[in-house]
């Protein structure tokens, strides 16, 4: 029984010591924090979030990316205007591709 108890741990070691699948890994920029991702039917990705503008002030802006299926290449990425900072918090995509985000800013020229 001991025999069968060191062979049943054994196996949950090898099992859980494995390298975890990564399926997508990409660099956007330094200073982004995405916080939310969606996908549409045709399985591109979007990212939201906000990317340090100004790192002597610590300025963020909203940032939105949307990457092909393959996450090899950038379809739109864009900033928002950044007089003060903006954060992103959710991002949706509805069944024609159009994404909704959600989020707050201080910025007085929103």
């Amino acid at each position: 029984m001991k025999i069968l108890g060191v062979l049943f741990l054994a196996a949950v070691i090898v099992r859980t010591a494995t390298p975890a699948n990564l399926a997508i890994s990409t660099y956007l920029k330094d200073g982004f924090n995405p916080a939310a991702i969606a996908s549409d039917s045709a399985g591109n990705v979007y990212l939201a979030g906000s990317a340090v503008i100004d790192p002597a002030s610590q300025t963020t802006s909203a940032v939105v990316a949307k990457l092909d299926p393959k996450a090899s290449q950038y379809l739109y990425l864009t900033y928002f205007d950044s007089a003060a900072n903006d954060q992103l918090s959710s991002i949706a995509v509805d069944g024609a591709g159009n994404a909704y985000i959600a989020g707050w800013t201080t910025n007085p020229n929103f």
